[in-house]
């Protein structure tokens, strides 16, 4: 399982930097336009029915990231064409140079020590913890990948491009230190990075809370973003890699873990903006926390079953 863990940071390490770098490719193509001024050359133009059928920047915008996306699926199923191949090759010679006689064959059913079914009672309600844990992880980064900019600008008084920075700096930390735990969990197990990742957001949930009442408030908000974005750039790939450990992630649970991206974007992003229009400044850093003690209970009931079991 060493040997796989660089592999599945990397695979979400690409995330991140879809998210760092889509931004600054979209931002050449976007222009503003207000009724029929052309805001950015100061000038009058007539939207005539032509303007409208020609293609617009913003639709090259489009059709640039499209083409990543495409060149995307080509690589992905071109390395699982080629795993395909090598996986059936490596059988055939097998079945081909093993003597039927010495084969020893795993009876049905039976699971290496330690290791539980998912399909059981009891390998459900880990999995439900598992669950429930990567829903708050990826809420924090609903939070900061996609309401940051707002909480910035309208509810902290922050100007558009300090706003701006800070919200493109937290994607491109998410990259810089997702590049690093690559390395390291090779050598360092999940557990103790899930430990590191809990207190990370410890530290980033103060940080914001006290930008709400301390001096200082800019740097305690920066401090918050950066502890956040070290934290967002390994949990969802650490939480798999801590499941693992104690039953296999198959493709039903690997889709069923990526379902709770979803479920983040759908309630915890439209909770958060909805606390901040009614509540005002104090209700992002109280999601924050919110999710940080549901998520430090969760990991805990999980650890401590874990290991009874």
């Amino acid at each position: 399982m060493g040997w796989l863990r660089p592999v599945i940071q990397t695979t979400d390490l690409t995330v991140a930097l879809g998210l760092a770098l889509g931004p600054q490719i979209v931002k050449p193509f976007l222009g503003r336009i207000n009724n029929e001024t052309d805001i950015t050359n100061n000038k009058t133009i007539l939207l005539t029915p032509d303007y409208f059928i020609q293609l617009q920047p913003i639709q090259l915008a489009f059709l640039i990231v499209s083409a990543f996306d495409i060149l995307m699926v080509i690589v992905s199923m071109s390395m699982w064409a080629c795993s395909s191949i090598r996986i059936g090759n490596e059988l055939g010679m097998f079945f081909r140079d093993a003597d039927d006689d010495d084969m020893q064959l795993i009876p049905d059913g039976e699971l290496p020590k330690g290791m539980v079914e998912p399909c059981n009672p009891w390998g459900c309600f880990l999995l439900t913890l598992a669950y429930l844990l990567l829903v708050t992880y990826s809420g924090v980064v609903v939070l900061f990948a996609g309401l940051l900019f707002t909480y910035l600008y309208e509810y902290l008084g922050w100007s558009v491009d300090a706003s701006t920075l800070l919200a493109t700096m937290f994607q491109l930390s998410n990259f810089v230190f997702g590049t690093a735990m690559i390395v390291l969990t090779r050598w360092v197990s999940p557990f103790k990075l899930s430990i590191f990742n809990l207190v990370m957001w410890c530290i980033s949930c103060v940080m914001l809370l006290a930008s709400l009442v301390g001096n200082g408030r800019d740097a305690f908000v920066v401090i918050g973003v950066v502890c956040a974005s070290v934290m967002a750039s390994n949990m969802y790939p650490t939480t798999i890699m801590l499941v693992e450990q104690t039953m296999h992630v198959v493709a039903p649970v690997m889709a069923l873990f990526v379902t709770s991206i979803g479920l983040s974007n759908m309630i915890l992003g439209p909770v958060t903006g909805a606390l901040l229009h009614n509540i005002g400044v104090v209700a992002f850093p109280s999601m924050i926390l919110a999710l940080f003690v549901t998520a430090t209970v969760l990991f805990s009931v999980y650890s401590v079953l874990t290991r009874v079991k």
